[in-house]
């Protein structure tokens, strides 16, 4: 089974084709790995609820009770303080990374470019490559 952090460019695009009942590239890879887990950081389940804004509030905390929120113990602070420090990354990118390491998981995002400054972190993109889209 496989088992991902899903950032904010996943989380979002799910929600917004959640609220349409359209079906885009976040619902086809989440039904393709229908039996992977998919956990969030604490700043994307932020994120996406500022998004939402107050109208939609309720349905998006319904929405994110399919993510559990990973904590931000102390292996992650820590860690996440020496990829924020060493590597000058955006402190949201250092966060993620530190979570994906101390629990092992692969950030799946729509934008891998974020995360190249990362070792040793496997990212995942949701989108299809458009020589995988040409080959259906």
């Amino acid at each position: 089974m496989s088992h991902f952090l899903a950032d904010i460019d996943f989380v979002e695009s799910l929600w917004r084709e959640a609220l349409s009942g359209e079906t885009g590239d976040a619902r086809r890879f989440a039904e393709a790995h229908r039996r992977a887990s998919f956990a969030i950081s604490v700043d994307t389940s932020i994120r996406l609820l500022a998004a939402a804004g107050a109208h939609d509030e309720e349905a998006g905390n319904r929405f994110l009770e399919a993510f559990p929120v990973l904590p931000l113990d102390g292996a992650v602070l820590t860690r996440a303080a020496s990829l924020f420090r060493t590597l000058d990354l955006p402190l949201e990118t250092a966060i993620e990374g530190a979570l994906a390491t101390v629990h092992q998981l692969r950030i799946l995002t729509g934008n891998p470019a974020r995360y190249h400054l990362l070792p040793g972190i496997a990212v995942v993109d949701f989108r299809p490559r458009p020589d995988e889209e040409s080959a259906e």
